[in-house]
């Protein structure tokens, strides 16, 4: 009898000691996943620790009509607004020609509430990748990464261009997102050291041969702008289009203290700044007469990838219809798109669960919706129903 309870006093410290270890492998990993708030990662802001600020400054306020200045008839704006209040939102703001439409703030929200961007993060990198180019930072797309990461200068996936990360054709492996905490997609997202475990991904095939949505080739193109630039991400996001565009102070999520921010989500901030941001690219760069960011990078942005029609450079693009738009060729997540765009030249941030911001250029139109996750999105609703409520389309 003492034998047996020993031997399980033996059992339960050994199962102790190995916990003991696992946690302490990365602490923070584990806090994480422990307090992870699945439903929530749009809103519950607090957990995103720790955070580096991203300075903005104290901008004129956006133009705001009058009701009886609406553009946009006032039955697309009820039925627009109609759909978003069926759905958690946070903020929901439409633009036209520069003066705000519509804004509306879901219960217990305003102006000021602040969410994570998710997946829109993307094309706030793009845009960043392009004003490093402009200020001789990077040399071009094309330039091998393994001149700006140089544990890679002598490895094959160091001749992968800037270009394929921008246009999500790598080559590189998807870590696997599930809920396992011992997967690779997991340790990524939740880990204290996201360095190591970058340059640790595979090559698993050829840069250019397929379009793979993979949040690897963002996280690399964040670590490029900061080897390039030898600033911080948020430091250098702040001077050169932060503050230039009005906006007001946002917070990137970084893996440790000190660490290296998340460039693939997780970029915090309101919605009048996300409109801001989808008012720069209507506006062909320019804010308040300046250019911010410059035309002709707007437009190679915005070329289709040659292994998806639909996507650019960090940037989603409404130019094929297709009713199931596919993030990766193998992932089972997918966007509703109900109709075709009434306009070719649709363009849109997109974050998971319904985070997206929407430019038509041709129509002087930004749309912005941030709220935690739905999952019945249908990304044609908005600006569809938006653009046949302008004067134009009738």
């Amino acid at each position: 009898m003492r034998r047996g309870l020993q031997l399980a006093e033996f059992i339960a410290g050994a199962i102790v000691a190995l916990a003991l270890i696992v946690v302490a492998s990365d602490w923070l990993f584990w806090k994480r996943f422990v307090t992870l708030p699945a439903k929530h990662m749009v809103t519950a802001i607090d957990w995103y620790e720790p955070r580096e600020a991203v300075p903005g400054i104290e901008a004129p306020p956006l133009a705001i009509l009058a009701g009886s200045e609406h553009v946009i008839s006032a039955t697309a704006l009820d039925k627009a607004l109609s759909y978003v209040k069926q759905r958690p939102t946070v903020a929901f703001i439409v633009m036209h020609a520069g003066r705000i439409e519509l804004e509306f703030y879901g219960a217990g929200y305003s102006a000021a509430s602040v969410t994570d961007s998710q997946s829109m993060h993307k094309s706030v990198l793009g845009l960043l990748i392009g004003l490093a180019i402009a200020d001789g930072k990077i040399g071009s797309v094309d330039d091998p990464i393994g001149r700006y990461i140089p544990e890679w200068s002598a490895d094959v996936r160091g001749a992968i261009t800037i270009r394929s990360l921008l246009q999500m054709s790598s080559g590189l492996a998807q870590p696997t997102l599930s809920m396992n905490p011992f997967g690779s997609g997991l340790q990524l997202f939740l880990g204290s050291d996201r360095h190591a475990r970058l340059l640790r991904v595979a090559r698993q095939r050829g840069p250019g041969e397929v379009f793979d949505y993979n949040n690897v080739n963002s996280e690399l193109l964040g670590l490029i702008v900061e080897r390039a630039t030898g600033l911080r991400y948020a430091q250098y996001l702040s001077t050169r289009l932060w503050q230039p565009l009005g906006a007001s102070t946002a917070h990137v999520w970084l893996d440790h203290a000190y660490g290296i921010p998340h460039t693939a989500c997780c970029l915090q901030t309101t919605g009048r700044d996300w409109l801001r941001l989808g008012a720069l690219i209507a506006d062909n760069g320019m804010v308040n007469g300046r250019s911010v960011v410059p035309a002709s990078w707007l437009e190679q942005m915005q070329r289709p990838s040659p292994r998806n029609a639909n996507y650019g450079f960090q940037l989603w693009l409404g130019r094929s219809f297709t009713p199931q738009r596919a993030y990766t060729a193998s992932s089972p997540f997918t966007a509703r798109h109900s109709e075709p765009f009434l306009a070719a030249d649709v363009i849109y941030f997109d974050g998971s669960g319904g985070q997206r911001v929407y430019v038509v250029p041709s129509r002087a139109l930004v749309i912005v919706h941030t709220g935690d996750a739905t999952r019945d999105w249908d990304d044609a609703f908005l600006p569809n129903t938006l653009i046949r409520g302008l004067p134009q389309s009738k």
